[in-house]
């Protein structure tokens, strides 16, 4: 008998078909269970008969793939003590992360550019793409699409933010994927040396009157 496919790449959750030729090899009809195992635990099964000589086709339909770990596992089609066997590669989807902010405290005088940086990795297997945002008290700035090959990483460099429309002080600065963020704190001082401090979201309203 033979297995289809023998050798298949998937994502990890995703669903695959297998499906294997049965012969009944006697001359008399027979029933037999056919199963279909991965790494040599059952993952389905199904009854059969066949009449003498008679071969079919069993299709196990809709297997899912999420419970198995990234790398390579093998399935097999069995019946009446043999088997066929094929290989089955499972990839981790992209996963695109953010982590290392630079800086995470910074201060600067209220019209100065400002570069922030951080660290974009993808965790999975396959080449995956991601919108990375730099926010400044809770305000876009910029978003680019990245795209990052599988276990592989790269340094996205926010260059020349400007400050000009920023008021003097306290502003949680965030860079951010979809699943993942890094934050710190940027201290905007008034050009004429004034200083004023809040709640760290936006500006403040100054120390006293």
């Amino acid at each position: 008998s033979s297995i289809d496919p023998a050798n298949a790449s998937v994502t990890q959750g995703d669903v695959i078909d297998v499906s294997a030729d049965v012969t009944n090899t006697g001359d008399q009809s027979g029933s037999a269970t056919v199963e279909l195992t991965i790494d040599g635990s059952a993952a389905s099964s199904q009854d059969v008969t066949l009449n003498g000589g008679e071969t079919t086709t069993v299709t196990f339909t809709d297997v899912d793939t999420g419970g198995l770990s990234s790398g390579e596992h093998t399935h097999a089609v069995n019946a009446d003590g043999r088997s066929a066997e094929g290989t089955l590669t499972v990839q981790a989807p992209a996963n695109v992360t953010v982590s290392n902010l630079d800086p995470t405290d910074a201060s600067v005088t209220q019209g100065d550019t400002l570069d922030v940086s951080a660290d974009v990795a993808n965790a999975g297997d396959q080449s995956g793409s991601a919108n990375v945002t730099l926010t400044i008290g809770g305000d876009s700035i910029d978003s680019p699409n990245v795209t990052v090959d599988g276990g592989a990483g790269t340094t996205v460099t926010f260059s020349g933010v400007d400050t000009s429309e920023l008021s003097p002080g306290n502003y949680t600065h965030t860079v951010s994927t979809k699943g993942s963020s890094v934050s710190g704190t940027l201290v905007v001082e008034a050009a004429g040396g004034g200083t004023q401090t809040d709640s760290g979201d936006g500006p403040g309203d100054g120390a006293g009157d």
